[in-house]
């Protein structure tokens, strides 16, 4: 009876091994967004929109909204960007410069996104433990953090987008140039916004140096920034418009990076270790 519980144990301790991470053992490393999912429940889902809701740049952001809204600046200070052209020089180089951050925002997150899963969509199968068990949907456990990662991106892409046309449909709100009734809010700002909150948490998974992570976020912030200022200076959005886009992008990013990935709970370096011996086999735990 000793032998056959002894053995169940051990094949407990195996098979929570494999499901649990490859074939041996699963690292979360403290600070680490890595914790992927092809398929997020719904507890994870709610979790990630709270999370995202008080984001501290989200924050921030709505509360310059308000204030500017409130304190009926909204127009004036767009008038002041459209006459003075402070940045751009002119209303065309803004607009042109607006359309460059975009497309720049776009290429940064492809390169994020390549530096960061590529090595984990190049491995070879014999890297991967010889783990027998496949988990979520019978996928190679190399492939769950890079479709986790392109499923966030391509759903807080559409996401933003659907959001921003409901919103600019719905509100009707002219342009400083009276164009068109699609001022509010911002599309250039919300889809730069989307992919720069992207790229800034597939860095932050990354888990470089501090001294390499700040740069990477004050230039992703810059550029949002600059396109944000760049649809006020070429009298296509009032302040609030480009703000709203940049919360809405922001929002959905966070929202659904943290959905597919996580985290919800920290856990430092924990491995489990099977090793054979000569009479009896050892299974060793840390944490």
């Amino acid at each position: 009876m000793k032998e056959k519980s002894k053995c169940l144990f051990l094949l407990c301790i195996i098979f929570l091994s494999c499901l649990f991470g490859g074939c041996s053992n699963r690292v979360l490393r403290s600070g680490s967004f890595e914790d992927p999912t092809l398929l997020p429940g719904a507890r994870r889902i709610g979790t990630a929109l709270w999370d995202a809701a008080f984001d501290p740049y989200i924050g921030v952001t709505t509360a310059a909204l308000i204030v500017t809204a409130a304190s009926g600046k909204d127009k004036q200070i767009s008038s002041y960007a459209t006459q003075h052209t402070p940045v751009f020089g002119s209303s065309e180089n803004a607009k042109k410069a607006s359309d460059i951050f975009v497309a720049a925002s776009v290429g940064i997150t492809v390169l994020t996104y390549t530096v960061k899963y590529l090595p984990h969509i190049m491995e070879s199968p014999d890297e991967e433990d010889g783990c027998p068990i496949r988990t979520e949907f019978g996928m190679s456990p190399r492939f769950h953090a890079p479709i986790a990662a392109a499923s966030a991106g391509v759903i807080a892409l559409g996401l933003t987008s659907g959001t921003t046309e409901i919103l600019k449909t719905t509100t009707g709100r002219l342009r400083p140039d009276s164009s068109n009734t699609y001022s509010f809010p911002s599309g250039h700002t919300s889809s730069a916004a989307v992919k720069n909150a992207y790229s800034a948490k597939i860095i932050s998974s990354m888990s470089l140096p501090r001294s390499y992570n700040y740069p990477a976020y004050a230039v992703l912030t810059t550029l949002t920034a600059a396109t944000a200022w760049g649809r006020v200076e070429g009298e296509k959005h009032y302040p609030t418009d480009v703000m709203a886009g940049a919360i809405i992008g922001t929002f959905f990013a966070n929202a659904a990076y943290k959905a597919f990935l996580g985290p919800y709970q920290y856990v430092e370096n924990f491995n489990i270790q099977i090793a054979p011996q000569r009479a009896a086999v050892t299974a060793t735990m840390t944490f």
